[in-house]
């Protein structure tokens, strides 16, 4: 019974309850099936399924991503030590729990940035907190890198042609000058509906959503291994299964794209539903899903 229908069922039936009884008719449609009724004149009655939005306290937002800091701790020490692979001096070092809590606590002191993460909860997308070591990478450390995370996958293939041509920025996407030890992001698990397309139109589509929400950034591939290393911790093994490729799937559309053979490409990256992980260099004219990570 759609909304219309209900409301006239209601209306035929309110037409026979004395006056003096309607207050506590109403009241008890109210309280029963959650509809809004008036007591007098005309009833607007609506589903509460269709009339009501999740609505989440700020406070409890923040509680609910401190409670995905000990999965990020993790992903963040496996991202070091991956990052590590081959080298003997200048090592990177994995940040102690108390610098991460008390960072993140910093983090998400900013009103509007956890303003956007409570509203995109709110409509029912679900969030992941990474915590990628505040550092700058060259194009070797993260080949390396990446291919030890492909070791924990059944087959895994990095390819640098693009990664090769891209500068320690652009690989990273970081500010170590700030004086953090880490940089934080919450990835959200589906795509943002408005950066669908090819790479241009995914960098329209971050540039105009960071005017209402300037913390947004694009994905780099340091964002892409720590979120990748995250989700294992998260899950405690290989990633695999139905829904793997969309969930991992993540292309740097603001790094300024490579000459590759005949075309232009940009890094990127996929686990596919079989769990076999693939770094690459993603044509610009090729149409997906884009991500916007909260920074």
């Amino acid at each position: 019974m759609d909304a219309k229908n209900a409301l006239e069922a209601v209306e035929a039936i309110r037409s026979t309850v004395p006056e003096s009884e309607l207050v506590e008719f109403d009241t008890g449609l109210v309280e029963q099936y959650s509809l809004v009724a008036e007591a007098v004149g005309p009833v607007a009655v609506v589903a509460a399924e269709e009339a009501t939005e999740t609505k989440l306290d700020p406070s409890d937002v923040r509680e609910a991503l401190f409670g995905k800091l000990d999965v990020a701790h993790k992903g963040h020490a496996a991202t070091v030590d991956a990052l590590n692979t081959g080298r003997h001096k200048d090592k990177f070092e994995v940040v102690d729990r108390k610098t991460t809590e008390a960072e993140f606590a910093d983090w998400l002191s900013d009103e509007k940035r956890l303003s956007y993460i409570t509203e995109q909860m709110e409509a029912g997308r679900v969030p992941h907190v990474i915590a990628s070591p505040n550092v700058e990478i060259d194009s070797k450390t993260y080949t390396k890198a990446a291919r030890k995370f492909g070791e924990g996958q059944p087959y895994s293939n990095v390819y640098t042609d693009v990664t090769d041509q891209c500068t320690p920025a652009e690989l990273s996407g970081t500010d170590p000058s700030n004086g953090n030890k880490l940089h934080f992001n919450v990835v959200f698990e589906d795509f943002d509906e408005s950066l669908y397309g090819k790479v241009a139109e995914s960098k329209a589509g971050l540039i105009k959503l960071q005017e209402d929400a300037p913390s947004l950034e694009a994905p780099t591939r340091l964002k892409a291994l720590t979120y990748g290393f995250t989700l294992r911790a998260e899950r405690g093994g290989v990633l695999n299964g139905p829904g793997t490729a969309d969930l991992l799937y993540m292309r740097d559309y603001m790094v300024e794209p490579k000459p590759i053979g005949r075309g232009l490409c940009v890094p990127g990256s996929i686990v596919d539903d079989d769990g076999n992980a693939f770094f690459y260099g993603s044509n610009v004219e090729f149409q997906y899903g884009g991500r916007a990570l909260v920074g």
